[in-house]
């Protein structure tokens, strides 16, 4: 179940089109609950490129995907869909 994974693009700081793959599960939690996952990546990604410029692309990455799994654990359908899965 957790190792399937969706694609999402977004555009890096060189405004270069790029893209990140997220956890499936989570993607399909927020995809019910957020308007545009695309625009949530985006957002995420502009923060940390903000804030800590000097991080390697893999860890920017890895904090995208850990805040899109934060955000998708707080959603009232997560633990729903997880007892679903169980």
């Amino acid at each position: 179940m957790f190792s399937k994974k969706t694609t999402y693009t977004f555009t890096d700081e060189n405004n270069k089109r790029s893209s990140i793959t997220i956890n499936k599960f989570d993607a399909d939690i927020l995809q019910e609950t957020e308007n545009d996952m695309h625009i949530l990546i985006q957002e995420y990604y502009d923060v940390i490129i903000n804030t800590t410029p000097y991080l390697s692309r893999i860890k920017r990455g890895n904090l995208v995907r850990l805040y899109v799994s934060k955000k998708a654990e707080k959603q009232n359908i997560y633990y729903e869909k997880l007892h679903e899965y169980l």
